[in-house]
């Protein structure tokens, strides 16, 4: 992934890692760690679909409604405070406007964070750098449109 358009803006990024770019300035924010291997907790999209009995008594009616938004969910560890200062930075700029998310797979969307939760804990795992804790995080996105990947390819709407 040495290049990769967003927004009329070409950006110069390093492979197999996430970033937070800020479209407004066209600032790219490197994840000094990506979220767990297993911290993919999912891409969802939900569609209800209600079934209720007809008066012509010639069985159920279905009534589907509108695709709820795309959420993508992810958990971590912050092994450094210059990541999660950078996190909560970016949650907070989501209050007034939504930023681009590029996943280490090169999947790019435009989202605003909607739940980011960080857990501080003792010494018993990796620690951050000087600090006898470490943090864990988990963190919702709600995704406004699908720029580059593999749901962008296939018509997926946000």
């Amino acid at each position: 992934m040495p290049e990769l358009n967003l927004g009329g803006h070409v950006y110069a990024l390093l492979p197999a890692r996430n970033y937070f770019v800020n479209p407004a300035t066209t600032t790219a924010y490197k994840w000094n760690v990506n979220h767990k291997p297993d911290g993919d907790k999912g891409t969802s999209k939900k569609r209800q679909i209600e079934t209720t009995a007809n008066t012509g008594n010639v069985g159920l009616v279905r009534q589907q409604s509108a695709d709820e938004p795309l959420v993508l969910k992810r958990e971590g560890q912050l092994l450094d405070e210059e990541q999660e200062q950078m996190m909560w930075a970016m949650f907070a700029l989501c209050k007034t406007q939504t930023i681009y998310f590029v996943e280490f797979s090169g999947d790019a969307y435009e989202v605003q964070i909607i739940d980011f939760e960080v857990k501080k804990i003792g010494s018993g795992g990796p620690t951050r750098r000087g600090e006898g804790f470490y943090a864990e995080y988990s963190i919702e996105m709600e995704c406004y449109a699908i720029l580059t990947g593999v749901l962008a390819a296939a018509g997926v709407t946000p």
